[in-house]
């Protein structure tokens, strides 16, 4: 009885520990970096849209947070973006630039281990990434909604005190070796690849990293990298989308986003004057790869026109046009549609000088080429033709209900308000934008048509099976 009783006490103290041991990390996740600066007392600039729901503060360091409150979504996302990424570095430290966040989130933060961070991630379903895309780095976090808080404190400590160390690095490296090797064995991301390649040209900053990259990346670079990309407030938009009110969640913004430092004149970022050369006249190339069944097929052709906020709706009624010219002249002559759809892309998200359009399609090998005659065929007539009423009047209300589906989504808003305050676009105007739909006249899509595309360039890429 004695040594049960003894057994237990020694268990009951253990168990203490444990708790104690998960207040202080805690604790210490809660508070304040030594780095941190005095809270601000209130924003700088506050200005709220009532059409779009959406506030915008700009905070005494110089931090952009645009918050858009959505009841009942259960979630809320934290999505932080700056401009200028990888291709801002030199040749040589593009990789170290390209991988520095993940290495970071892999790493012990200044007082507290990678492992006390990961088990309060875990147990308040945080989810967190960072990003170095060529021309933008992002940091974006999701969580419940009544954590709002701790999700705070983690970007609170990521811009603050978060470090490259050599295991996090290795742990990182490992990883993405094997990610690379498995990139040639997928069919799929080989073809997105190809995508990319041939119709930029074969650009080398838009290339998938390679294992020697990886191999030559160095240690102290990649601590700089760190400390240029993910150190200064002032270089960040924070857009929040989610279940909070503002009246709670500001006094949090100001002591967790607030407090990070921030240098005005060191705010924005040079990119890179990169210009993408598309092949001229009609470019085939097939990919043999895997054992697909139906062959994927796109064709892709240069946008003339830049995207601007007064012709981004007469795009998005043009392209939904094209598609439905595209599915009901398929169906006429050939019984299916061949789950045809167009899109258009950015291949320097998120800028919007360059842009592709691209119809894409799944059939048996002997009609690759009669489908690219019909489309073909039809993208000239829409360009000789303005589309009926009836056309237009179908992709406007699909388009509505397209909209009226996203505009319900946390993660439709923080998408488009990151888009819309890179591309220097009111966040006011995304609810006026999916509004004023109706406001698209045949005209207006006809001469998107006209101008956007020439019929006699594009590239014609397929995704083959192999025998």
């Amino acid at each position: 009885m004695l040594r049960f009783t003894h057994t237990l006490l020694h268990l009951a103290i253990w168990c203490s520990s444990l708790l104690f041991a998960d207040n202080d990390v805690e604790a210490r996740i809660m508070a304040l970096s030594q780095r941190a600066t005095a809270t601000p007392l209130a924003p700088e600039r506050s200005t709220f849209f009532p059409k779009s729901g959406v506030s915008d503060l700009l905070l005494p360091n110089g931090m952009r947070v645009v918050l858009k409150p959505m009841p009942d979504t259960e979630e809320t996302l934290l999505h932080l973006f700056a401009t200028g990424g990888s291709t801002s570095f030199p040749p040589e430290q593009v990789a170290e630039a390209k991988y520095c966040g993940t290495f970071a989130l892999a790493s012990d933060l200044t007082d507290i281990s990678q492992e006390e961070l990961w088990e309060f991630n875990f147990k308040y379903m945080i989810e967190v990434s960072a990003r170095t895309r060529p021309f933008q780095r992002r940091l974006e976090c999701s969580v419940p909604t009544d954590y709002l808080e701790q999700a705070l404190a983690v970007i609170h400590h990521f811009l603050t005190d978060t470090q490259v160390t050599q295991k996090g690095m290795n742990r990182v490296l490992e990883s993405a070796v094997d990610a690379i090797r498995y990139r040639s064995a997928a069919c799929d991301v080989r073809y997105e690849d190809l995508y990319l390649s041939v119709n930029s040209g074969g650009h080398p900053l838009l290339k998938p990293a390679t294992v020697d990259q990886l191999n030559s990346i160095d240690f102290k670079d990649a601590q700089s990298a760190l400390r240029a990309s993910f150190r200064n407030a002032a270089q960040f938009t924070a857009v929040i989308v989610g279940e909070f009110d503002i009246e709670t969640a500001l006094p949090l913004i100001l002591r967790y986003l607030g407090t990070i430092p921030g240098q005005t004149e060191h705010a924005l970022w040079p990119n890179p004057a990169l210009r993408i050369t598309f092949p001229k006249g009609k470019l085939s190339e097939t990919l043999t790869c895997g054992h697909q069944g139906e062959i994927l097929t796109r064709i892709t052709s240069p946008i003339k026109l830049p995207l601007t906020h007064d012709n981004i709706n007469a795009f998005e009624v043009a392209t939904q046009v094209l598609e439905l010219r595209l599915r009901s002249r398929l169906f006429e002559k050939l019984d299916s549609s061949y789950a045809v759809n167009v899109q258009y892309h950015l291949p320097l998200f998120p800028w919007i000088s360059s842009l592709w359009l691209t119809v894409q399609y799944r059939c048996p090998s002997e009609k690759i080429p009669i489908i690219e005659r019909i489309c073909i065929e039809e993208m000239h007539m829409l360009q000789e033709t303005p589309p009926s009423a009836k056309e237009m009047q179908t992709a406007r209300t699909l388009l509505h209900r397209v909209n009226f589906y996203w505009l319900q989504q946390t993660s439709f808003w923080t998408e488009m308000l990151s888009n819309y305050l890179e591309w220097g676009w009111s966040p006011a105007c995304i609810a006026e934008t999916c509004e004023s739909l109706d406001s698209v006249t045949s005209e207006m899509v006809h001469s998107i048509l006209q101008q956007s595309y020439d019929i006699h360039n594009y590239t014609l890429l397929s995704l083959d099976s192999q025998e």
